[in-house]
């Protein structure tokens, strides 16, 4: 036997079969059917592992628990369901200015402003338009903060109720779930399950991205790469660890889009859509495209079958405005149009938050695009979903997604954008792609792992220059 070595007497392996196997090996594991994406799996939870901005110490491993931005009033909003079993939200407020944890470990006992709202007639009223900001609170008789209505106010702007600011679809369909949770006795547990539930809808929306992107290429090499840049590369790392109703959206838009394009169940497409809508009302645009490609394409009992349960949200949504808010019409967010050149500038190239900063392997998604066009006309309504929705954030006041990481309002569809990388994955600059993918990973890990952080600063420039990067 050639290249040989005996030990004991015993003749051992060829060698150069051995290295051989080794240097296929990570080929191999790239190209695997199951074991590349179950290691994506595990990494879009390990940032789970760690606690809180409160731990002791740096990488503290812990319960993870939500930061700020609406994190902590969906949680109000899931406990006004789960144990009063209505969206009368005052009550469940107070309880956290009196040290209950409705909204989460960090804010008991805090003057945590009310993401509710109110009709008087037709006039939308927000919370903060009647009562005084936090700094002015009063306390009552054990020194618990509670608001105080500002002084001038006219008595019919006082709510009779409060209902949630944010749109209450997310809540009300987990509730069901949570309310499980409360039953088996892990009510306590609330915010770290709400942090998990994140992840498997990230984790579930990674698994309908394979089967869009197994309708363009069946080389796994190249889907398991792409799941990676599209789910580790995106800020969607970031948002599987918190509480936000983006990881929903994800899981909701990307597996609307394989069930109507990749493997058609044009009931269930329509039924994710409109479940899509629910959460936010905005992602009724996002169906669209596939409505019209439908249309085109024929035959019109396709359309039918995609059309009927969006319409049986539409309607659950419409009487939810009218239980909720006193018309069918009277919604708990009016879009402000801002200046839609300016805003989309920002969301490209803003030095913190911008696509180019946190995500650049998106932007080379832009170059892959136009041969995935070309490669099958199911392409079209992806592309034509990501640029309707990329123009009408930039065309949002708030187009920056309030106090979060990144481009928020935009995270549903990144990784359906990603999918133009496939093309660019299989082409000669494919080096250069993984080279940029990698640093989207890093990127994104650092703001994954101690998400907290990367609130309204880049994770990578926080991790350089920050003098308390190192601190708990």
């Amino acid at each position: 036997m050639p290249f040989a070595w005996r030990l004991d007497g015993v003749e051992a392996l060829d060698v150069l079969p051995l290295l051989g196997w080794l240097w296929r090996a990570p080929s191999r594991f790239i190209g695997s059917r199951f074991a590349f994406h179950a290691v994506v799996a595990l990494l879009l939870f390990v940032p789970h592992l760690f606690g809180s901005r409160d731990s002791p110490e740096p990488y503290k491993l812990g319960l993870p628990r939500i930061h700020s931005g609406d994190e902590p009033h969906y949680l109000v909003f899931v406990h006004s369901l789960v144990d009063d079993g209505d969206l009368a939200l005052a009550n469940n407020y107070m309880n956290v200015h009196r040290g209950g944890e409705d909204a989460g470990l960090l804010f008991r006992g805090s003057q945590l402003n009310h993401h509710t709202v109110w009709y008087v007639g037709d006039h939308l009223v927000h919370w903060f338009e009647v009562f005084d900001q936090e700094g002015t609170w009063g306390k009552d008789e054990n020194g618990h903060p509670f608001p105080l209505i500002r002084k001038n106010i006219d008595p019919k702007w006082i709510p009779k109720f409060e209902r949630p600011w944010n749109s209450a679809g997310m809540p009300i369909l987990l509730s069901p779930i949570f309310l499980v949770v409360k039953k088996l006795g892990f009510g306590s547990f609330f915010e770290p399950f709400a942090c998990i539930l994140s992840g498997i809808f990230v984790l579930v929306g990674s698994i309908f991205w394979r089967i869009l992107a197994g309708s363009f290429t069946s080389d796994r090499r190249v889907v398991n790469l792409g799941v990676a840049l599209a789910f580790l590369g995106t800020p969607a790392w970031h948002y599987g660890r918190s509480f936000f109703s983006e990881p929903f959206l994800i899981m909701l838009l990307t597996g609307a889009y394989a069930f109507a394009l990749a493997r058609p169940r044009y009931v269930l497409a329509g039924f994710l859509v409109g479940m899509a809508m629910y959460v936010k009302p905005i992602a009724l645009l996002m169906g669209v495209p596939i409505g019209v490609y439908l249309l085109v394409r024929g035959p019109f009992k396709n359309v039918v079958l995609f059309t009927l349960p969006v319409v049986g949200w539409i309607v659950a949504q419409l009487a939810q405005n009218a239980s909720l808010y006193g018309g069918a019409f009277h919604t708990s967010n009016k879009f402000l149009a801002g200046f839609i050149v300016a805003n989309g500038l920002q969301i490209i190239a803003h030095p913190t938050r911008g696509l180019v900063s946190t995500t650049p392997a998106i932007i080379l998604a832009v170059l892959g695009w136009r041969p995935l066009v070309r490669h099958s006309r199911t392409a079209i309504p992806m592309v034509a979903a990501c640029v309707v929705f990329f123009l009408v954030n930039a065309d949002n006041f708030a187009w920056s997604g309030g106090f979060a990481y990144s481009e928020r309002f935009l995270v549903p569809l990144m990784p359906l954008f990603c999918l133009g990388l496939l093309p660019l994955l299989k082409s000669r600059f494919r080096h250069g792609v993984l080279v940029v993918g990698a640093l989207s990973i890093f990127i994104n890990g650092l703001a994954a792992i101690q998400y907290w952080r990367a609130f309204h600063n880049h994770p990578f420039l926080y991790f350089i220059f920050s003098t308390d990067r190192l601190s708990g």
